[in-house]
């Protein structure tokens, strides 16, 4: 074999370079649907009065592919319950939330998320977006 040729240094480089490869090529992979989660609940307590507080329910995540949007977004549609002012718990509050992967310089590199649009239903005008973000994401 061609190991033969190759001085124990060589050997070392060259499984270096093979493990270093294959961490990249995996840490590339699609998000999981609990990556995509985390972000949109962190973005939520963003807004939030007490955000520890935060109780979430009825969680879906929705890859889109739309061709105005792209590949790589997603769509995570649920409820949060969480205490106001007073520190009482409001009741379940629907919210959605729209997520874009920025386009990678490699194709094997993990995407960062921004956020597209966000939705904490307060009021009719948020019930409007909020329908309409329902909308987008097909549900």
């Amino acid at each position: 074999s061609s190991d033969l040729f190759l001085t124990e240094k060589e050997k070392q480089v060259r499984n270096f370079l093979t493990v270093f490869l294959c961490a990249i090529c995996l840490a590339g992979c699609k998000p999981g649907n609990d990556q995509i989660t985390d972000i949109a609940k962190k973005e939520i307590k963003r807004i939030m009065k007490d955000p520890d507080s935060a109780e979430f329910t009825d969680l879906v995540t929705i890859e889109i592919n739309d061709r105005d949007i792209g590949n790589g977004a997603y769509c995570i549609i649920g409820k949060v319950n969480g205490r106001n002012s007073f520190g009482a718990y409001n009741g379940p509050t629907p919210f959605a939330i729209t997520l874009v992967a920025e386009p990678t310089l490699l194709p094997f590199m993990s995407p960062k998320y921004y956020l597209s649009s966000k939705v904490y239903v307060r009021d009719e005008a948020d019930t409007i977006r909020y329908m309409a973000i329902r909308k987008l994401c097909g549900q």
